[in-house]
């Protein structure tokens, strides 16, 4: 008979792992560094802006802040996080594309609305330039 090590005079041990203190990363953001991020998030100058758009703001100006991702970790941990759908039709978003013609040069405007919650189309039109009569117009009519 095979002694194995999780067992013991024919009994299984329990599982001990849960019960195992363990360090902290060295890597692991201190306190301060993530007061820091949630201070800069949510100044009035980065307020409404998402982090992608932080990271380069700030590395322009030669401060670098986290990594993009890490900073979503900190807005979510902090419960920060905006902007979330969560039933269709609640976020639209519009796409143009050009569209070769039979004419050499000459492009359509595709105009694709899509639907954020479930990735599908939930409209299109064609025009032959892209004007902002054309976009006001399809956000109405697509705005229902």
């Amino acid at each position: 008979m095979h002694s194995w090590r999780w067992q013991a005079a024919g009994e299984v041990i329990a599982d001990q792992r849960p019960f195992v203190e363990r360090n902290n990363p060295v890597n692991k953001r201190s306190e301060t560094e993530y007061r820091v991020i949630l201070s800069v998030c949510n100044s009035p100058r980065f307020n409404s802006a998402p982090p992608s758009q932080i990271g380069p703001i700030l590395s322009n100006e030669g401060r670098y802040l986290d990594s993009e991702s890490a900073i979503y970790c900190v807005l979510r941990k902090a419960k920060l996080t905006r902007f979330t759908t969560t039933i269709p039709n609640q976020v639209r978003m519009c796409y143009i594309s050009s569209q070769p013609s039979q004419v050499k040069c000459e492009y359509y405007k595709l105009y694709m609305i899509e639907n954020l919650f479930s990735r599908y189309l939930t409209g299109w039109r064609v025009h032959a330039e892209e004007t902002r009569v054309d976009k006001s117009a399809i956000k109405k009519r697509y705005a229902t």
